[in-house]
């Protein structure tokens, strides 16, 4: 079934005091591009996120943003730096020393100066990188299910509307071929009206004319064209119903379908056959706009 490449999908996802935000969007491209914007200490998954997005996608312009936030205890780095503190320390002696002051030197003020204490969130060993990344991928899977579905609603209904539009299409070819034999009907009683009126009626060679009509009929015969034509309507209605990435077998078909109906208008050489045309090229015209978001 047809997949639209336009959806959006978010999962969020707990394991061990680690919050995971996962957002991703997609809308119609040429071929697959992968944007992730997510924070530094992740960077070390973003290929596996990558060729784990590819498998599901084909086509689209995909935007991903990831949040990560952590309370666990395992992630937090805290050192001190013993050679500051001591170079505080004996500098507010002096000053205690020296000066007339009542303060005295605490704790919480040698802890408060620059580079004192330093704090580094995410450090992750082997074991915790592990962890950080099932708990990544868990919010990924929950993403990933609601773009995929939504994806899939809406090719569902893109497949709904292409195939009526293919129905009406066959409908107008049905027109077309029913009107083509009235077509040579017309130009030979039109032919012989001319030849009435131009030999102000004296006999002509009726062999002649019958010649004349046969040439007629070969020069804007479109029997091959209108084969062809619903030979790619067959083949619209395989491809949509497959579970292959389809946007570029449709686009090319669709290309084909107007080449057949802009040869039928052009040899018809008829104002009803004429207006026809436009009908089906107007659908196919539609098709084409539709596919242009079909995976």
């Amino acid at each position: 079934m047809l997949k639209s490449m336009t959806g959006y999908g978010k999962g969020v996802f707990t394991l061990n005091e680690r919050r995971f935000t996962f957002e991703i969007k997609s809308v119609n491209h040429r071929y697959l591009d992968i944007n992730i914007r997510l924070p530094y200490v992740l960077n070390f998954l973003e290929d596996k996120v990558k060729k784990e997005i590819s498998k599901v996608m084909a086509r689209g312009k995909v935007d991903i943003y990831i949040g990560f936030e952590t309370l666990a205890k395992d992630d937090i780095n805290i050192t001190l730096n013993t050679s500051l503190a001591d170079a505080y320390i004996g500098t507010l002696s002096q000053i205690v020393e020296k000066y007339p002051v009542k303060d005295e030197i605490s704790l919480a003020l040698v802890a408060r100066f620059p580079d004192v204490v330093s704090v580094e969130k995410c450090v992750f060993t082997e074991q915790t990188k592990q962890e950080v990344e099932e708990g990544l991928f868990g919010a990924l899977t929950i993403a990933l299910n609601g773009i995929v579905e939504m994806r899939s609603i809406e090719g569902e209904s893109l497949c709904k509307d292409i195939s009526n539009k293919l129905e009406y299409i066959n409908e107008n070819i049905s027109i077309v071929e029913s009107h083509l034999p009235y077509i040579q009907e017309e130009y030979s009683a039109k032919l012989k009206a001319k030849l009435d009126d131009a030999l102000a009626g004296l006999a002509y060679d009726e062999a002649r004319l019958l010649t004349e009509v046969a040439l007629f009929a070969d020069k804007s015969s479109v029997d091959e064209e209108i084969t062809r034509l619903r030979s790619h309507l067959v083949q619209i209605n395989e491809i949509i119903k497959s579970d292959d990435s389809a946007g570029r077998k449709l686009d090319f078909v669709v290309q084909e379908m107007n080449r057949e109906i802009n040869t039928i208008g052009s040899k018809s050489n008829d104002i009803e056959i004429s207006k026809i045309v436009i009908e089906i090229k107007t659908s196919i015209e539609k098709i084409r706009e539709q596919i242009q978001n079909i995976e």
